[in-house]
């Protein structure tokens, strides 16, 4: 059972191996997911120490399953861009400069640049989520804007 706090979030305890552990959600199905988060990442070996594409690919298997298939794709190529610039490095060490090198790789297509940011935050939401990381490098990290033409009116 699920208790209110006064932020409005809920609070759910459970124990693993041992260790209590506090969860924290909007709602119900958000506490139950992450429950589920925590087991998957402890019984399949996820640590501070666990690399990027790892955790990437963990970050995938939780997220995908409930999305469009067009959306899968998205997901799947700006992860895939990711890894490739920080997918051998531990996924607690990695900083914000590195991210943003890893970024402005791809500045010259804004569009996929910021899909790679929006998935970049995501991964590093769960990972803290997790506790598996204390620091989310793509926090202050801006979009670039686009310029998608001007939009004239056909009639006036």
């Amino acid at each position: 059972m699920s208790t209110k706090r006064a932020d409005g979030r809920l609070q759910k305890s459970v124990t693993i191996d041992g260790e209590r552990i506090f969860v924290y959600g909007h709602n119900e199905r958000e506490i139950r997911d992450k429950i589920d988060q925590l087991y998957n990442a402890k019984y399949r070996g996820i640590t501070p120490d666990t690399l990027f594409r790892d955790y990437a690919a963990h970050w995938l298997d939780v997220t995908l399953p409930d999305k469009a298939i067009n959306t899968q794709i998205g997901y799947k190529r700006a992860v895939k861009h990711l890894i490739e610039e920080l997918g051998d490095m531990p996924i607690a060490d990695i900083k914000r400069s590195q991210l943003e090198k890893a970024l402005n790789n791809h500045s010259d297509k804004p569009t996929s640049r910021n899909q790679m940011l929006l998935r970049a935050r995501a991964i590093f939401n769960l990972a803290i989520d997790a506790e598996i990381s204390t620091y989310d490098p793509a926090l202050n990290i801006k979009h670039l804007k686009t310029d998608h033409g001007s939009r004239d009116r056909l009639t006036p």
